[in-house]
């Protein structure tokens, strides 16, 4: 069984439905689960909402962790971005990396797509 089967089940699963439902209702929902269930939920969720989402965490290797946990469940049905941290060093005189700066541009170009075409990029 492959893990979009996995997530099939959970999607198809009615407290999950009823889950969904309550959080797409509500301008102040508060869930806990246990870490194991975070990123298999976070992945069925975002199959469910069918648009862009925007995740924030608490520092940026939390992100790339994240984004590789996601690519791994989502890998066929979502385009996944990673917003980097900018590897601004203050006082110094160097060249920034390019290919953070690119990555940084996709995201933000993929946002302002989606706002302008109402569609997935």
């Amino acid at each position: 069984m492959s893990i979009n089967n996995l997530l099939s089940v959970l999607e198809d699963n009615d407290k999950f439905k009823s889950i969904v439902k309550r959080i797409n209702s509500s301008k102040d929902f508060d869930m806990s689960l246990f870490t194991p269930a975070k990123d298999f939920f976070l992945a069925a969720f975002l199959r469910e909402q069918k648009k862009p989402s925007v995740i924030i965490t608490e520092s940026s290797s939390s992100a790339y962790d994240l984004y590789d946990r996601m690519s791994y469940y989502l890998h066929d049905c979502f385009n996944i971005l990673n917003f980097p941290d900018s590897d601004d060093l203050y006082y110094e005189n160097f060249s920034k990396n390019k290919d953070i700066e690119i990555d940084r541009i996709k995201c933000l170009a993929s946002m302002e797509a989606y706002h302008r075409d109402k569609s997935i990029p």
